[in-house]
């Protein structure tokens, strides 16, 4: 799953709402399945305090 914003802003809302979204089924959250990252310049993963290796 790819999603691209070009706001500051809705990058950061977009990102804190993956990480904590829960499952339905099971109630795991989204970034205990999946790694939830953010892209950097030119598609780098831009790695910080808080973010999932």
């Amino acid at each position: 799953m790819l999603f691209l914003v070009d706001r500051n802003n809705l990058r950061k809302q977009a990102l804190d709402e993956f990480r904590k979204f829960t499952t339905p089924d099971d109630g795991r959250r989204l970034s205990d399945i999946y790694n939830v990252e953010r892209l950097g310049g030119a598609g780098r993963i831009a790695r910080h305090a808080g973010c999932r290796a």
